[in-house]
């Protein structure tokens, strides 16, 4: 076989395949075209739903509403990619991959014979693809060439590059065992296997990847998901392969960034990309299909895929199970009257049933919907149905389910103790949390006791007991650590470090904000990386460093502006305003608050949004406009009521006070203030209560309170009430 070498684009590519130094990378776009006409995941992920609908006339209502959301989105953008869609059904029952079979009829096309020519001219050795159809195994058979496939963890471990002359990896399984397939958002978080990241370690240093028809969507879990991150000192470089400009995705677009001169984007579509690169004697005549019949013959695929998707239904999906799948997609896009609705159906149905453990998952989850639209005591009052259905004396739990019950019981505790934390009954919340934890230890679910520890930290930093949350954070991440779950570990850090600063310890904390940073570039993670980068920065306004603090904030501004993280911009704005606040450059402050505002009015983050309207009172009092000031601050305090966020209550009526203080409306501003100092009594705000004690003594003397910013200096009083100097208290460094 020869190649076009016309282009400098063309030498580059027969180059490496003359060389034999190109892996080629296949993903679903090489499927699509006739013969072989593969369904593309949006039509997989609908007809998936359609199947699950078909269940139940109610589930048809929801329908639509599941099918309008895209399948690709980002942080700040409703999704249902079809991986969530697998993840809730493997939940709940078994089957769903066998129905991939039917993805097997038809033949291979054009993209699929040039690479098996490629490999019989012996320029290709090694094919890699995250398709689970068998075009590529028939079209290699077809041209004579022996070669082996890797599939299962068996197979991978037995990897060898000298056994046989070319190796065909199916990184996400095969649907010739169905079992091997990987299409669920669990699987994907958890990562490849150590076998498969292993050979492409290996591959990718030996190697120049070359990616066709696959978008990298793959790497919105985790950039380095294929290793092209942790082998870049070392690696050859990549080739990417998209349909247009418009069509390359970000995550592509860091990775290029990073490999620079070792990475090249390409635009072409299929086969056609093909053939204007390989010689024209050696090209496949392709059979040309008028647009009817592609229509016709998809339409038929699509067929099979439906027919294949309903059986499975009929022999496997119960209404229950239907109604949890509904539920928990629809809880996922924020429609929580849909979903209250689906798993009250599954409770009605479970109602009737023997199986008590059914009924108490239905309570669960059902309070799950409660809690997320803020209807914290319905909530409540159905976790305490589930749990009382869970103690009944004599409950029968057949064997096979006793990991289920367990695992059940400590997550009925666990969300018990969040919707207590919510409605500010820390205790019970604590007492709830240790009954989750105690069950999740004998089980030795790892993961949920690192959850659960770093829960009860957060309690217990609410409540002003410090040392206690630190150890509870501490032993979340020594646990996170010995099981690899890299969320957890930054969660743990980033806890810690928030500790550390509550207790003044600010070299601590921002060390612990640093190792926060290391950890999400490591995981290449940039949402975290955004919030570590803003909680650095707090700590160093905090230490007086305004410089590195407003550089650190820039920082964190940039990575969440070019990724679209909405909330972390708008905490970084908050942050820069309340910098500037503080420096009592109001004019400076307020701009970056109203930007915060706006973005946060787009965005459901309600503590945020209460947060900054408590901000743009405070500033618009100290440019002495105090009805603008109170709007703000009266709708602030309403939310916070409304969703107890006790701390921006606290400020909130704090600074209500000192305006009608101002307004010489001194019945009112003691009203306020003495309700925050209880609400700061209760939650142990020591820095809210040493501003509220001195303005209560001013109001009650019929004095203007002197308001004073967040800004702490080394020799000022410090704000726990001991007497002594910042530097010689809270303030003392390393401790």
């Amino acid at each position: 076989m020869e190649f076009q070498k016309t282009t400098e684009e063309q030498k580059y590519l027969a180059n490496l395949f003359e060389k034999r130094e190109a892996v080629v990378f296949c993903g679903a776009g090489i499927s699509l075209d006739q013969p072989a006409g593969l369904p593309g995941w949006s039509q997989l992920r609908d007809y998936t739903l359609e199947a699950i609908a078909s269940k139940n006339s109610l589930l048809c209502q929801y329908l639509p509403i599941l099918k309008s959301i895209p399948i690709f989105g980002d942080t700040n953008t409703k999704s249902i990619p079809p991986e969530l869609v697998a993840s809730k059904i493997v939940e709940n029952c078994t089957g769903y991959f066998e129905c991939f079979r039917a993805l097997a009829e038809g033949e291979p096309n054009a993209n699929h014979r040039y690479i098996a020519k490629m490999v019989k001219a012996g320029h290709l050795k090694y094919i890699i693809t995250t398709n689970f159809d068998l075009f590529l195994e028939r079209a290699l058979s077809d041209e004579g060439i022996p070669f082996q496939v890797y599939r299962t963890k068996q197979e991978f471990a037995a990897f060898s590059e000298d056994i046989f002359p070319t190796h065909l990896l199916k990184l996400h399984g095969c649907i010739s065992k169905p079992e091997t397939i990987t299409a669920t958002v669990g699987q994907q978080l958890k990562g490849l296997s150590s076998e498969k990241a292993t050979i492409l370690e290996l591959l990718l240093t030996r190697y120049c990847f070359m990616f066709f028809g696959y978008s990298g969507y793959d790497l919105q879990f985790n950039l380095d998901y294929l290793r092209i991150v942790t082998t870049c000192p070392n690696a050859k470089g990549f080739i990417w392969n998209f349909l247009n400009q418009k069509s390359i995705n970000p995550y592509v677009a860091e990775l290029a960034n990073l490999y620079k001169d070792r990475a090249r984007i390409i635009y072409g579509k299929f086969p056609a990309l093909f053939e204007n690169f390989i010689d024209p004697k050696d090209q496949i005549k392709r059979t040309q299909y008028t647009p009817e019949q592609e229509k016709a013959w998809q339409e038929h695929k699509n067929e099979s895929l439906k027919t294949s998707l309903k059986n499975w239904a009929e022999q496997y999906l119960s209404a229950e199970n239907a109604y949890n799948i509904f539920a928990m997609l629809l809880q996922h896009i924020g429609e929580i009257k849909g979903s209250t609705q689906c798993y009250q159906q599954v409770l009605e149905l479970a109602s009737p049933s023997p199986n008590k453990l059914l009924q108490a998952q239905a309570l669960n989850n059902l309070a799950s919907t409660y809690r997320d639209s803020g209807e914290l005591q319905q909530a409540l009052e159905r976790l305490q149905q589930a749990l009382k259905i869970c103690q009944q004396e004599g409950l029968d739990i057949q064997v096979p389910d006793v990991a289920l019950f367990s695992t059940l019981l400590s997550a009925i505790h666990n969300n018990m103790g969040d919707v207590y934390h919510s409605l500010g009954r820390y205790q019970n919340a604590i007492e709830s949390y240790q009954k989750a934890l105690e069950i999740s230890s004998q089980t030795a679910d790892k993961k949920a006791q690192a959850f659960i520890l770093n829960n009860i930290g957060t309690v217990l930093k609410e409540l002003g007991q410090y040392r206690e949350a630190l150890s509870h954070y501490e032993r979340a991440a020594e646990i996170a650590q010995e099981i690899g779950e890299q969320e957890v570990i930054f969660g743990s850090l980033h806890n810690i470090g928030i500790i550390y600063q509550a207790m003044g310890k600010m070299d601590n904390a921002l060390n612990c904000y640093q190792e926060a940073q290391k950890n999400a570039q490591i995981i290449c993670d940039n949402l975290l990386l955004a919030r570590a980068l803003n909680s650095k920065g707090r700590v160093l306004e905090l230490q007086s460093k305004y410089e590195e603090a407003l550089s650190t904030y820039k920082q964190a501004e940039a990575v969440a502006c070019h990724f679209g993280y909405k909330r972390e911009l708008a905490q970084c704005l908050i942050n820069l305003g309340h910098l500037h606040e503080c420096l009592t450059e109001y004019d400076l402050a307020l701009p970056y608050y109203e930007k915060a505002e706006q973005i946060l009015r787009q965005i459901d983050a309600k503590s945020l949004f209460a947060e900054v309207l408590c901000h743009l009172g405070s500033v618009h009092f100290a440019k002495n406009h105090y009805s603008k000031a109170l709007d703000y601050l009266i709708s602030s305090k309403e939310i916070a009521e409304k969703e107890c966020y006790k701390k921006i209550l606290t400020r909130c009526l704090y600074n209500i006070g000192c305006v009608y203080n101002s307004l010489r409306k001194n019945s009112e501003a003691l009203k306020y203030l003495k309700f925050a100092q209880k609400i700061a009594q209760d939650i142990g705000d020591r820095e809210e209560l040493s501003k509220i004690k001195p303005a209560l003594e001013a109001v009650g003397d019929k004095m203007p309170i002197i308001r004073t910013t967040n800004k702490i200096g080394r020799n000022d009083l410090c704000f726990c009430g001991s007497g002594k100097k910042y530097k010689k208290c809270c303030g003392q460094k390393g401790e």
